[in-house]
């Protein structure tokens, strides 16, 4: 696929749900999302890479929970060059086992990634060798990485961390 564009502005729903059966390459991804997850990967989706993109939160539903990206499941996935500004309450990139699922997210990592969350940017919990590699990572209101005890093997490797306005 080349291009997925969506926005979201008065739905309670994620803008891009990667879940069973995805796999391949998404070329770019452009989002504005106003009131939940901006992209959601779950169980099933493996061997996928989002080359590069934008994934902008720009309001947020009371009350809610909101991520950049939220990575609940899947296998061997890789964001690449993603300029993420999530400066809501939750973080950019937060990688954690979803509640039903049965694995644990493996080898989920954002690469070259451009990464502002509004609590800490990036959080690893339960999950196998993912996190974030050679990205600028800015520090949110409680900072820049939490690696979480529940993350095996979590990647935190060549990364900048700085503030943003």
């Amino acid at each position: 696929m080349d291009r997925v564009a969506v926005t979201v502005d008065s739905a309670d729903v994620d803008a891009i749900h990667l879940g069973r059966g995805c796999t391949g390459t998404i070329r770019e991804i452009e989002v504005v999302q106003h009131r939940v997850d901006g992209v959601k990967v779950s169980e099933g989706a493996h061997d996928l890479v989002v080359e590069k993109g934008v994934i902008t939160c720009v309001g947020q539903k009371p009350g809610s929970h909101q991520d950049g990206v939220q990575v609940m499941g899947g296998a061997r996935i890789t964001f690449r060059e993603l300029d993420i500004e999530c400066p809501t309450r939750s973080s950019g990139f937060f990688v954690r086992q979803g509640g039903q699922g049965s694995e644990p997210p493996t080898d989920i990592v954002c690469e070259d990634c451009h990464i502002l969350g509004g609590g800490y940017s990036v959080r690893v919990n339960e999950s196998v060798r993912s996190g974030v590699r050679n990205s600028t990572v800015c520090e949110g209101s409680f900072g820049a990485v939490k690696i979480l005890a529940g993350a095996v093997d979590p990647v935190d490797e060549g990364n900048r961390r700085i503030l943003c306005d």
